[in-house]
Order: C-alpha cells, then sequence, then structure tokens
C-alpha cells in the first residue's frame, strides 16, 4: 500500500504524464489518500470553480 499525498494526485487530476505513469507502473499496489489530502483537494477545486465530488470519480 502507498499513501499519495494531495500534490501527486492534483497533478494525476491535471492529467500529468508522470503521474499517470507512476499509476500504470503499478497496477497491483493499493493507493490510499489522507483524509486531509481529500481536503485539500477539495478546496483546491473549490478555490478552481470546479465541481469537488467529481474527484472521487477521477482519481484512480
Amino acid at each position: 500500500m502507498r499513501v499519495l499525498d494531495s500534490s501527486y494526485c492534483a497533478d494525476f487530476l491535471r492529467g500529468h504524464t508522470s503521474a499517470k505513469e507512476y499509476r500504470l507502473a503499478h497496477p497491483d499496489e493499493s493507493f490510499v489518500l489522507t483524509s486531509v489530502g481529500y481536503s485539500e483537494l477539495y478546496h483546491g477545486a473549490v478555490k478552481e470553480g470546479r465541481d469537488p465530488v467529481l474527484i472521487d470519480d477521477d482519481l484512480p
């Protein structure tokens, strides 16, 4: 299991190639995000005028 931070998840959501390649390179690995990380992503989504509910759908 790997614990992710919000900056990795933000890069993934923004479509950064390196973040997606990292996820694809570890197909059997479990990834988790702390509640603080989720809070940071939701806050960032609201700040940028995005729907924070979509974060759950878009994360791996």
